[in-house]
């Protein structure tokens, strides 16, 4: 597993070559990655300040060819870099606007990566596209700022990656909703893919210091069927399983959310005679 303090700056030694030059993905050998996230402005300035310090560590991360942002709302000036940006006007961007906007345009041995908008790619991906095979899909669990790894790393992703196009069709849900994660797996191992969790070889970073959340976003499920996606390294297989307990639950609470908003409806119904 790779130590938190020898990702947290992917900097000078993975970024610049002895001549203080930037490095691409060729001196790398690695082949290019395409990354795409979502884009919006949330209420709190705070928050909306991890999501760029987010982008721009991804603008400036080696292995990267290409971010594609799906944007709600207008992307500020960005820093010079040697990544291609794409800017694709979007209302609430699913996984499956992700897959299809993909599917229309992949070569075969294109690597891609989506990306919740408050992680960057820290280290590792220089190998990854040597282990990402045609039925394989990476549901990929995160690190923390304070160096804490997070305790829910079989049930908490943020970073997926398959090669060439998806095989996913029925992910008609948002990211950023509880048991997106969950689902996405899911719908993953559903359509044939071997699902894995390389948090042992691949570091990501969550930019969330703040706490700070839209309004809302407890209440908010996507519903099962749910995976368990356990780390491993690259070249393992995670050993997945269905979250069982877990579907339960939601489904427990969506069911008495739903009880509380018929009666709120029957209540005003009866005030309005």
């Amino acid at each position: 597993m790779i130590p938190f303090e020898n990702f947290l700056s992917f900097g000078k030694e993975d970024r610049e070559s002895s001549d203080g030059k930037n490095r691409t993905f060729d001196t790398l050998g690695s082949k290019p990655l395409k990354l795409y996230i979502e884009h919006y402005r949330p209420d709190a300035s705070e928050r909306y300040a991890e999501m760029l310090e987010a982008l721009y560590r991804n603008l400036r991360c080696p292995w990267v060819t290409s971010i594609t942002i799906f944007a709600q709302d207008p992307v500020p000036a960005l820093p010079d870099s040697h990544v291609l940006v794409n800017i694709v006007s979007s209302g609430r961007m699913t996984y499956q606007c992700v897959f299809d906007y993909v599917n229309a345009r992949t070569q075969p041995e294109d690597v891609h990566i989506l990306c919740n908008n408050d992680i960057s790619l820290e280290s590792g991906f220089d190998q990854l596209s040597a282990f990402l095979r045609e039925r394989a899909f990476m549901a990929l669990s995160r690190r923390e700022l304070s160096g804490v790894d997070p305790v829910r790393l079989s049930t908490s992703q943020d970073v997926w990656a398959w090669k060439g196009e998806c095989q996913i069709t029925s992910a008609w849900f948002p990211m950023g909703y509880r048991g997106c994660d969950n689902r996405i797996a899911a719908e993953a191992q559903s359509v044939g893919y071997e699902v894995s969790n390389p948090y042992k070889s691949l570091a990501i970073l969550h930019h969330h210091r703040s706490q700070v959340r839209q309004p809302g976003y407890h209440a908010q499920f996507v519903l099962p069927p749910y995976l368990a996606v356990p780390p491993c390294a690259l070249g393992e297989k995670s050993e997945v399983s269905r979250m069982v307990y877990g579907e339960q639950v939601v489904l427990k609470s969506v069911r008495k959310s739903r009880r509380g908003e018929l009666k709120n409806r029957i209540l005003e119904r009866l005030a309005q005679g």
